[in-house]
């Protein structure tokens, strides 16, 4: 299965962003099913006068815990959703206030 280059997961707001985007799956062939759930993935992120970007391996479980608790934050839009991956690439946490303003740590 390849990884279609439009799919990314983006944060922005005036100017600033960080962007995720799934470049392949890092070790398709694999022999354990565990291994074959890492995902090469560009990281890129702006903030004021600093940008960068750097590739990092995440797995399938990553994305899919960020996304059920995402999905729960903008059902109610008061909470809280974490994306952190096991090796420590990254770190993102977004905090709504239940009227739909959200405070995003990187």
């Amino acid at each position: 299965m390849d990884l279609e280059n439009e799919t990314y997961f983006e944060i922005f707001d005036s100017g600033s962003f960080i962007k995720l985007e799934p470049i392949e799956y890092t070790y398709l062939s694999a022999e354990m099913d565990w291994d074959k759930n890492w995902i090469k993935t560009k990281v890129e992120i702006r903030l004021e006068n600093f940008t960068g970007n750097y590739i990092a391996e995440f797995t399938t479980l990553d994305f899919e815990d960020f996304e059920r608790q995402i999905s729960a934050l903008y059902d109610n839009l008061n909470g809280t959703a974490s994306f952190s991956d096991m090796e420590n690439y990254l770190e993102l946490r977004i905090v709504g206030d239940g009227i739909g303003h959200f405070e995003v740590t990187v």
